[in-house]
């Protein structure tokens, strides 16, 4: 019987996953906030490096530094999967005559040209489908909780963008969910493993 392989040992499928989940991190023009995108261009984290500043001002921080990450993300994974080991022919000569997504709308004439905003909790935030820019973000409180409701919010104005503007729940969500529903049925069969075994050393 052969031995399972792992997947990873293909050196074109390595360099696709390290290219989706290196992260690219940029600051705001002026000093004050951080935003953290992935190479699959989702929002990981944004931070307030200056909690003195009113929430007023880091929203509006973090839209250049929000803008900027998502940018350096796209830019540069898009180079990472063009000079990905044992890229099909066709494929490459595709990404070679083409360009990073930096302003190409994805869901249509119509939707391309809109500003889609997303939300969590009580944060809001705003992207223009055109510029490929962020427009505005709403922070209500600089908590951490508050925070990660912007990178939520965040997301889902992306998806909003990517779809023309279809409730779709963004991917890092969809994965979020569906990890926290394997952990709970692994608690329950660990739960019911413990009580097998109880039975068991009672019998015994």
């Amino acid at each position: 019987m052969s031995e399972a392989t792992n997947p990873l040992d293909n050196p074109t499928l390595a360099a696709l996953v390290a290219a989706a989940e290196r992260r690219y991190t940029a600051d705001s023009d002026e000093p004050g906030a951080r935003a953290v995108v992935d190479g699959t261009g989702s929002v990981v984290d944004v931070q307030v490096l200056d909690p003195s500043l009113p929430p007023g001002v880091v929203g509006e921080r973090l839209v250049g530094a929000l803008s900027r990450a998502l940018s350096s993300a796209r830019e540069g994974s898009f180079a990472e999967i063009k000079a990905a080991p044992g890229l099909p022919g066709s494929t490459r000569e595709l990404l070679e005559g083409g360009q990073a997504p930096e302003d190409v709308g994805t869901a249509g004439d119509a939707a391309a040209v809109r500003t889609f905003t997303g939300t969590a909790g009580q944060a809001q935030v705003s992207f223009d489908n055109r510029t490929q820019q962020f427009t505005q973000v709403y922070v209500p409180a600089l908590d951490d909780e508050s925070l990660a409701d912007v990178v939520r919010a965040a997301n889902r104005a992306l998806t909003l963008a990517a779809t023309g503007g279809e409730q779709a729940e963004p991917l890092i969500e969809q994965i979020d969910q569906r990890l926290a529903q394997l952990d709970a049925r692994l608690g329950e069969l660990s739960a019911r493993l413990d009580d097998s075994l109880a039975r068991l050393d009672g019998l015994l």
